[in-house]
Protein backbone atom coordinates (compact mmCIF):
# COMPACT_ATOMS: atom_id res chain seq x y z
CA UNK A 1 0.00 0.00 0.00
CA UNK A 2 2.95 2.19 -0.68
CA UNK A 3 2.17 5.60 -2.05
CA UNK A 4 -1.53 5.77 -1.10
CA UNK A 5 -2.92 8.89 0.48
CA UNK A 6 -5.10 8.68 3.58
CA UNK A 7 -8.26 9.19 1.52
CA UNK A 8 -7.32 6.45 -0.96
CA UNK A 9 -6.44 4.10 1.89
CA UNK A 10 -9.77 4.83 3.58
CA UNK A 11 -11.71 4.18 0.34
CA UNK A 12 -9.84 0.92 -0.19
CA UNK A 13 -10.54 -0.24 3.37
CA UNK A 14 -14.25 0.55 3.03
CA UNK A 15 -14.36 -1.28 -0.31
CA UNK A 16 -12.68 -4.35 1.21
CA UNK A 17 -15.15 -4.35 4.12
CA UNK A 18 -18.14 -4.09 1.79
CA UNK A 19 -16.77 -6.94 -0.30
CA UNK A 20 -16.23 -9.08 2.81
CA UNK A 21 -19.76 -8.46 4.12
CA UNK A 22 -21.39 -9.16 0.74
CA UNK A 23 -19.54 -12.48 0.47
CA UNK A 24 -20.45 -13.47 4.04
CA UNK A 25 -24.12 -12.50 3.65
CA UNK A 26 -24.43 -14.42 0.36
CA UNK A 27 -22.77 -17.52 1.85
CA UNK A 28 -25.07 -17.36 4.88
CA UNK A 29 -28.11 -16.98 2.62
CA UNK A 30 -27.05 -20.06 0.64
CA UNK A 31 -26.66 -21.99 3.89
CA UNK A 32 -30.15 -20.88 5.01
CA UNK A 33 -31.62 -22.04 1.67
CA UNK A 34 -29.90 -25.42 1.91
CA UNK A 35 -31.06 -25.80 5.52
CA UNK A 36 -34.65 -25.04 4.54
CA UNK A 37 -34.51 -27.73 1.85
CA UNK A 38 -32.86 -30.17 4.26
CA UNK A 39 -35.55 -29.60 6.93
CA UNK A 40 -38.45 -30.31 4.59
CA UNK A 41 -36.73 -33.35 3.09
CA UNK A 42 -35.91 -34.89 6.46
CA UNK A 43 -39.48 -34.27 7.70
CA UNK A 44 -40.78 -36.16 4.65
CA UNK A 45 -38.62 -39.27 4.66
CA UNK A 46 -35.67 -37.89 2.70
CA UNK A 47 -37.74 -36.82 -0.33
CA UNK A 48 -38.70 -33.33 -1.46
CA UNK A 49 -42.47 -32.85 -1.77
CA UNK A 50 -43.61 -31.26 -5.02
CA UNK A 51 -47.03 -29.64 -5.37
CA UNK A 52 -47.96 -30.61 -8.87
CA UNK A 53 -51.02 -31.91 -10.67
CA UNK A 54 -49.24 -34.72 -12.50
CA UNK A 55 -47.56 -37.78 -11.04
CA UNK A 56 -44.05 -36.41 -10.78
CA UNK A 57 -42.19 -38.93 -8.66
CA UNK A 58 -38.68 -40.26 -8.65
CA UNK A 59 -36.16 -41.31 -6.01
CA UNK A 60 -35.79 -37.73 -4.73
CA UNK A 61 -39.31 -36.26 -5.10
CA UNK A 62 -42.98 -37.06 -4.58
CA UNK A 63 -46.14 -35.14 -5.35
CA UNK A 64 -48.89 -33.95 -3.04
CA UNK A 65 -52.24 -32.24 -3.50
CA UNK A 66 -53.31 -31.15 -0.03
CA UNK A 67 -51.07 -28.87 2.04
CA UNK A 68 -52.21 -30.42 5.31
CA UNK A 69 -50.71 -33.82 4.34
CA UNK A 70 -47.14 -32.52 4.33
CA UNK A 71 -45.13 -31.20 7.27
CA UNK A 72 -43.38 -27.92 6.44
CA UNK A 73 -45.26 -27.70 3.14
CA UNK A 74 -44.35 -24.00 2.80
CA UNK A 75 -40.69 -25.05 2.37
CA UNK A 76 -41.48 -27.64 -0.33
CA UNK A 77 -41.42 -27.17 -4.11
CA UNK A 78 -44.59 -25.12 -4.53
CA UNK A 79 -43.49 -22.08 -6.58
CA UNK A 80 -44.15 -22.60 -10.28
CA UNK A 81 -41.80 -20.26 -12.14
CA UNK A 82 -41.41 -20.60 -15.91
CA UNK A 83 -40.67 -24.26 -16.63
CA UNK A 84 -39.68 -25.34 -13.14
CA UNK A 85 -41.00 -25.75 -9.65
CA UNK A 86 -38.91 -24.26 -6.89
CA UNK A 87 -38.92 -24.20 -3.12
CA UNK A 88 -38.36 -21.15 -0.94
CA UNK A 89 -34.85 -22.47 -0.16
CA UNK A 90 -34.10 -22.74 -3.89
CA UNK A 91 -35.21 -19.16 -4.49
CA UNK A 92 -33.07 -17.85 -1.62
CA UNK A 93 -30.02 -19.71 -2.97
CA UNK A 94 -30.65 -18.43 -6.52
CA UNK A 95 -30.93 -14.85 -5.24
CA UNK A 96 -27.72 -15.17 -3.19
CA UNK A 97 -25.77 -16.58 -6.14
CA UNK A 98 -27.12 -13.85 -8.45
CA UNK A 99 -26.08 -11.12 -6.01
CA UNK A 100 -22.64 -12.68 -5.55
CA UNK A 101 -22.04 -13.05 -9.29
CA UNK A 102 -23.19 -9.50 -10.04
CA UNK A 103 -20.91 -8.12 -7.31
CA UNK A 104 -17.96 -10.14 -8.62
CA UNK A 105 -18.61 -8.74 -12.11
CA UNK A 106 -18.67 -5.24 -10.61
CA UNK A 107 -15.37 -5.87 -8.75
CA UNK A 108 -13.76 -7.21 -11.93
CA UNK A 109 -14.89 -4.15 -13.89
CA UNK A 110 -13.54 -1.82 -11.18
CA UNK A 111 -10.20 -3.67 -11.17
CA UNK A 112 -9.90 -3.49 -14.95
CA UNK A 113 -10.73 0.22 -14.86
CA UNK A 114 -8.12 0.79 -12.12
CA UNK A 115 -5.43 -1.13 -14.03
CA UNK A 116 -6.25 0.72 -17.22
CA UNK A 117 -5.97 4.12 -15.53
CA UNK A 118 -2.90 3.22 -13.46
CA UNK A 119 -0.77 1.47 -16.06
CA UNK A 120 -2.04 2.31 -19.53
CA UNK A 121 -2.92 5.98 -19.41
CA UNK A 122 -0.24 8.02 -21.12
CA UNK A 123 0.73 11.07 -19.19
CA UNK A 124 2.51 13.61 -21.28
CA UNK A 125 5.22 15.14 -19.16
CA UNK A 126 7.10 18.22 -20.10
CA UNK A 127 4.41 19.58 -22.39
CA UNK A 128 2.53 22.78 -21.98
CA UNK A 129 -0.28 23.77 -24.35
CA UNK A 130 0.78 21.10 -26.84
CA UNK A 131 4.34 22.45 -27.16
CA UNK A 132 7.60 21.19 -25.71
CA UNK A 133 9.12 23.21 -22.90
Amino acid sequence: MKGLTKEELKKQLISERISFYIHIICCLAMMVGMTMNFIVMMANGGKMPVKWDSNYTDEKHFTFQNDSEIPYHYYSDIYDIYNGIYSLGDLIMILAVAILISYLIYETYALIKYIKIKYFSKKKKGRKNGKEK
